[in-house]
């Protein structure tokens, strides 16, 4: 029997602390009120593995979501609006999430590396991933005759 993921677990993976220290380092809250770089994070965490399809007005309705505002921290009267969410994530600091990248990389490496050595994590970016896939598909058509 497989072990669900729950926000929660992946959540606790990551110090509220760290992601406060990186929010600093990276000065990604500036001129922010409500959607600071946290709730951002953890909206997106939340919105990507509550949906199969995501969206600004899924990441909307999860924002209004008591168990989200339980998990972020936020108070359960504050309402945002789905056009708050594309005007933040347009101008946000990407630097903060790939510094959190970055952190739970090295976290799971550590850990892969003390538990598990059949397995070689190797760091990659999705876009390469998909972008790989597609030229394929397009170059790779088996079946012609020419």
């Amino acid at each position: 029997m497989s072990k669900k993921v729950t926000v929660k677990s992946l959540l606790q993976l990551i110090d509220d602390d760290v992601l406060k220290r990186l929010a600093i380092d990276t000065n990604v809250n500036f001129k922010t009120k409500k959607l600071s770089g946290e709730v951002v994070f953890k909206l997106l965490v939340m919105s990507i593995l509550d949906n199969t399809k995501i969206s600004l007005r899924m990441m909307e309705k999860t924002f209004s979501n008591n168990l989200f505002k339980l998990y972020s921290g936020v108070d359960k009267e504050q309402t945002v609006r789905y056009s708050s969410i594309s005007e933040r994530l347009s101008v946000i600091n990407c630097d903060y999430f790939e510094r959190i990248f970055n952190h739970v990389f090295q976290m799971s490496k550590s850990y892969f590396n003390k538990e598990l050595d059949a397995y070689d994590i190797r760091q990659y970016d999705s876009t390469s991933l998909s972008l790989s896939s597609k030229l394929l598909k397009k170059g790779m058509v088996n079946g012609l005759k020419r």
